[in-house]
């Protein structure tokens, strides 16, 4: 059986006017088999949280796919691959696993 962990919701609160803003991550566990179907999901499985003071400059990479742009200037398909891209980042810092070539967090994979 092969454990993925998946990110099912991100949410970016300010609790408060004056307070900084928090990024929390709801991490899905998905159970599959042998040959990748669903076995069983568990919603609301974990999380994971990040005040934005502890993120602001960390950079992640993005696949953009229109070509030519302005400087500083990303499609909302570059925006939504960056964020996936860090959640992924963050759940591997939290409870482990690897990226395999899709971009999933394999947390148990067994042959």
């Amino acid at each position: 059986m092969t454990i993925k962990l998946r990110t099912q919701q991100i949410v970016i609160d300010v609790p408060r006017a004056t307070s900084e803003p928090w990024v929390h991550l709801t991490v899905q566990r998905v159970e599959l088999d042998d040959n990748g179907k669903e076995l069983n999901v568990v919603d609301r499985w974990g999380t994971a949280n990040r005040r934005l003071s502890e993120i602001a400059l960390d950079t992640v990479s993005y696949f953009e796919p229109v070509p030519g742009l302005d400087a500083n200037t990303m499609t909302m398909f570059a925006l939504a691959d960056a964020i996936k891209s860090a959640a992924t980042d963050w759940i591997i810092e939290k409870y482990g696993g690897t990226k395999n070539a899709n971009g999933d967090v394999i947390l148990d994979a067994r042959n």
